[in-house]
């Protein structure tokens, strides 16, 4: 197995200081960094330490999904996830509005001793990094009220889906933003992991090669519930492995791109209505542990309930084939 640690990031931006720095990390540490650009992305990005893949690139990559995905899409991350899969035991997602800390290029640890919490129902981990009432993008709104602060223990774990917070804008819905304002620190605690359920998103979010599959965002959906989906699908499917998502403290400042929130807003509505009904829906699957099957079975189950159009599976499918050329 590779000891390489990749990190990828899309973009249609020039190289402005967030891609600087991540640049100039990667740089010093011999770490991979991947940008994959869309249609609407510079032709070029020159940056020391930084592999820059066009639309002309990707397309000249032996991937099926390439030649699948649709343009103008964040789904395109994917190509990403594949490029750095080949290489790398730990990949590392995030955007091009996050500077790192200094602590963001801490050793990544699969097995250790955390805070934990058994209970699988809602749990919403913003409350564990600050005294305000906040919620993360994607938490269902049915769910905030009741979703307190739970009792947790400390325990050895093994956690390969690790999201560390962010300081700064932090990642949560319109409707938060309209009705609060979000400038702040999720800076106290020292991280929990739970084996319940909340979203987590693409914005600083580490995978280790066990669950590299579980990554594949949708592409027939709104790109505001696209990486949610994917955080209920891959904790269904954790949940027969007896792993556990890792909430961990900050170690990168965000500094949001410029949003519409009404845009927004329209976006996730799909996701106020339904993000509760398919954590529902899925954890009454029967899965096998298997994660190609799971993956299938999770992703029939919404396409079936019209969640997501069928050319989802075809995706999914080629995503998955291109996997196993690498394996």
């Amino acid at each position: 197995m590779s000891d390489k640690i990749s990190i990828v990031v899309t973009s249609i931006n020039k190289a402005n200081n967030c891609l600087k720095e991540l640049a100039r990390g990667c740089n010093d540490r011999d770490y991979s960094f991947i940008v994959i650009g869309d249609s609407k992305s510079p032709s070029c990005i020159e940056l020391n330490g930084c592999d820059y893949y066009n639309l002309e690139r990707q397309k000249k990559l032996d991937f099926e999904f390439v030649k699948l995905c649709p343009e103008n899409s964040y789904s395109r991350k994917n190509i990403g996830y594949l490029i750095a899969a080949r290489k790398s035991y730990v990949i590392i997602e995030t955007d091009d509005d996050n500077i790192p800390y200094q602590n963001f290029w801490d050793r990544r640890i699969l097995a250790l001793k955390r805070n934990t919490i058994l209970d699988v129902g809602w749990t919403n981990v913003y409350r564990y990094f600050t005294n305000e009432i906040v919620w993360p993008r994607g938490f269902p709104l049915e769910h905030i009220k009741s979703s307190f602060i739970k009792d947790s223990t400390l325990e050895e774990i093994t956690c390969p889906i690790q999201q560390n917070m962010v300081n700064g804008d932090f990642d949560v819905d319109a409707i938060y933003r309209f009705t609060h304002c979000n400038s702040g620190n999720l800076s106290i605690g020292n991280g929990i992991a739970i084996k319940g359920f909340c979203p987590f998103n693409s914005q600083n979010t580490a995978w280790f090669s066990e669950v590299f599959k579980l990554m594949y965002l949708p592409s027939y959906c709104s790109s505001r519930v696209s990486d949610i989906w994917r955080s209920f699908i891959a904790q269904i499917i954790m949940h027969y492995k007896g792993w556990f998502v890792l909430y961990d403290s900050p170690n990168m400042m965000h500094i949001r791109n410029e949003h519409n929130l009404m845009d927004d807003f329209q976006q996730e509505v799909v996701g106020y209505l339904n993000n509760a009904k398919i954590v529902e829906l899925l954890y009454d699957l029967s899965l096998t542990g298997n994660l190609d099957n799971d993956l299938n079975i999770c992703y029939e189950e919404l396409v079936s309930k019209n969640f997501l159009k069928k050319e989802e599976l075809t995706l999914l499918n080629a995503w998955l084939k291109d996997f196993s050329k690498g394996e």
